[in-house]
């Protein structure tokens, strides 16, 4: 367990040291949008939602300062992927991404992803997601929030169990509109 936390411990301050220096002052985006930009890192735990992916993201919408954000995805786990064994061990599949800031403020993604897993021995994959704000999900500052964003970045570890767990960190971009 000790080692678990030191590993999320040191993967959540290579993300925040990843964030300051590829968090720039985003362009506003096109139509009055804004555009986000963000780095998330990720792993499945045992938490409040059960045996599912958590994760932390620092996220900049429209060039305001970066704040964290805490995540979880319901719909993740090996129930829920398609997998396809083509013997690279590629798999796609939906899933429903939780966003909440210190202010309890919060927005959700409906996503699609797919994964392309280059090192089967070791589960090493590229994550690509697209992914679209559900506008009645949001509140606080987030409601009725509307929007896209890509994200995509690798992910590694063992067979996802409790003792190979696995880590993921990813890059999103994107544009939010707000009614």
């Amino acid at each position: 367990m000790r080692s678990n936390n030191r590993t999320r411990s040191f993967v959540v301050a290579i993300v925040a040291l990843a964030s300051a220096l590829v968090l720039a002052a985003p362009a506003p985006a096109d139509n009055g949008c804004s555009s986000l930009s963000g780095v998330l890192t990720g792993w499945i735990g045992d938490g409040p939602q059960g045996i599912t992916w958590y994760g932390v993201a620092y996220l900049s919408i429209g060039g305001a300062p970066v704040v964290r954000a805490d995540y979880v995805d319901l719909n993740a786990g090996y129930d829920r992927m398609h997998w396809k064994n083509n013997g690279s061990l590629n798999f796609a599949g939906d899933e429903v991404l939780t966003f909440r800031v210190a202010s309890g403020d919060s927005f959700q993604l409906q996503a699609h992803f797919s994964a392309v897993c280059f090192a089967p021995a070791s589960y090493g994959c590229e994550l690509h997601e697209t992914a679209t704000f559900v506008p009645e999900a949001g509140t606080g500052l987030f409601a009725g929030m509307t929007g896209h964003a890509s994200i995509q970045g690798p992910f590694a570890g063992g067979d996802c169990g409790p003792s190979q767990p696995c880590y993921w960190i990813g890059r999103m971009n994107g544009a939010v509109c707000t009614q």
